[in-house]
């Protein structure tokens, strides 16, 4: 066995024992929380004392870009479908509500297109886990599905960001 199989092997083991170490410490019941609301408090005073005084500093206009942008709240969650429903048809849009579904990403390789829906790749003809779905045509602008519940056609839009 040469060194470098050795060195693997060490490597393999410590990270095999190390994950049964995580592993058997997560299975531990964890300690209630105690002053999360305070400590959470805290935090955001500390937190809007900071951005004040990096507010009052003289910067230049990227660093004030940056700094404004680190300061918004976190956008919405890309895998879910926006408050006012995004789709173009209030069936579809019911539909897709229901079902949860979002088209956010469309991938082409070759002649394979690839649609990104709820965060998952799927290609024509894959069923869709939650709603048994078909996938019959994928587009940048749309996915073309069938629902053999409904024994109906429908467009699930793109809704991704460009």
């Amino acid at each position: 066995m040469t060194l470098r199989e050795k060195i693997l092997l060490a490597v393999m083991g410590a990270s095999v024992m190390g994950g049964g170490i995580q592993s058997g410490l997560s299975m531990l019941p964890s300690p209630a929380p105690s002053g999360t609301d305070s400590s959470l408090r805290q935090a955001q005073s500390a937190a809007g004392e900071v951005a004040a005084l990096l507010r009052a500093l003289p910067l230049s206009e990227g660093q004030r870009y940056i700094l404004a942008s680190s300061l918004r709240p976190a956008p919405r969650n890309p895998f879910t479908l926006p408050a006012s429903g995004g789709l173009p048809d209030t069936r579809q849009a019911a539909s897709a509500n229901a079902s949860g579904l979002v088209y956010s990403g469309y991938v082409q390789a070759g002649k394979k297109a690839l649609a990104i829906i709820g965060g998952l790749e799927y290609g024509v003809g894959d069923t869709l886990p939650n709603t048994g779905d078909v996938i019959r045509f994928i587009d940048p602008d749309g996915v073309r599905l069938y629902s053999p519940s409904r024994n109906a056609e429908w467009t699930l839009p793109y809704s991704g960001d460009d």
